[in-house]
């Protein structure tokens, strides 16, 4: 289909949209026509149907060259456009420039310079002073107005504060809002008060780890998890053994413990089942870690100032695993998450009741 086609097609579907409205006005608004336009194409349409509409009043080679100098020239204006071609010998007014404009998506300055860089981009064009001038002029806008150019998501993010409102019995509702500027992905929290640590709560808890998941893949992710979980089994399963060996003599152990050793036993065995089976894993695995520092304290520590040298080697790594093992939860497999998530079918079926 040709421009002049296209045009004609137009034309004609102002004059069929007035028909289906029923109102001249409403359709001239929708298309952009004036009333004074569309009685003349309908009394054109009247006379010789389609091909009697008027065709673009610019002529081809007209039109040709105000795109050309909307390219070389995007900084002029459509008053501009039309004296500078009048001086070439080319007659448009500045509403028939921008209804070329308007046509080629060239209405604005900064629609101009943007396809002014894709055609230098294509065409490996060597632009002009003028031309590179107006570029620096809308880059230098651009970073008065706060906007900065970014190279890829993670380049650089803005963070700030946002008033909600105010909920009875809880106060006012704080919204911490992080902003990708590449991207455009936005990460949101809501908070009940605003300072630097709810702003680093929500770097930490929801924007590193979306940065972790990209940067390393979800598949490696899954890898990391799936190991978390075994290791939470098998510390849970080795520490329980040091219980059973204290309480009941089990795996060549002594056994009938006496005072603080009774107590040690019984916080390994049972706490070791709980957090391999994963009920309150991060409660237990906090209390075992506190349980292995003070073991360490008590036993080794006296002895020579090394955890190598003075036997306690063992007890101080595991001390840190049930530390990382009480941050990092009991994870999806876990009896933990089966109960809560339980607890919220139920609900929810109580709530359809």
């Amino acid at each position: 289909m040709s421009t002049d086609e296209k045009i004609i097609k137009t034309k004609v579907g102002l004059l069929k949209l007035s028909e289906m409205l029923g109102s001249v006005s409403e359709a001239c608004k929708v298309m952009g026509y004036s009333r004074d336009s569309f009685y003349r194409f309908k009394e054109l349409y009247e006379k010789g149907g389609e091909l009697a509409c008027p065709k673009n009043r610019v002529e081809e080679h007209v039109e040709k060259a105000v795109v050309e100098i909307a390219l070389e020239k995007p900084a002029f204006g459509q008053v501009r456009v039309a004296n500078e071609l009048t001086k070439h010998g080319l007659f448009v007014s500045p509403t028939g420039v921008r209804s070329v404009w308007l046509r080629h998506d060239l209405e604005t300055f900064r629609k101009r310079l943007k396809a002014l860089e894709a055609k230098a981009a294509q065409e490996h064009l060597i632009l002009t002073e003028e031309q590179l001038r107006a570029l620096e002029r809308a880059r230098e806008e651009k970073e008065a107005h706060g906007e900065i150019e970014t190279l890829h998501p993670g380049y650089l993010g803005t963070q700030d504060t946002y008033y909600v409102g105010t909920i009875k019995s809880v106060g006012r509702i704080y919204q911490q809002t992080f902003l990708d500027t590449y991207a455009k992905v936005a990460f949101a929290k809501l908070y009940d008060r605003k300072n630097a640590l709810v702003a680093a709560d929500l770097l930490n808890d929801r924007v590193l780890p979306a940065v972790l998941r990209a940067a390393i893949g979800e598949h490696t992710q899954q890898r990391i998890s799936c190991s978390s979980k075994l290791m939470r089994v098998m510390m849970g399963f080795m520490i329980l053994c040091h219980g059973g060996q204290k309480l009941f003599g089990l795996l060549d152990g002594e056994g009938h413990p006496q005072g603080l050793w009774f107590w040690a036993g019984m916080i390994e065995f049972v706490g070791g089942s709980l957090v391999a089976l994963g009920l309150f894993a991060s409660p237990v695995a906090f209390l075992l870690s506190g349980e292995m520092a003070v073991a360490y304290f008590m036993v080794h520590a006296h002895l020579r100032f090394w955890p190598i040298l003075n036997g306690g080697e063992i007890v101080v790594a595991n001390c840190f695993a049930f530390l990382y093992i009480s941050a990092k939860g009991a994870g999806a497999i876990s009896l933990d998450t089966w109960i809560d998530h339980r607890d919220a079918v139920i609900g929810s079926r109580a709530r359809e009741r």
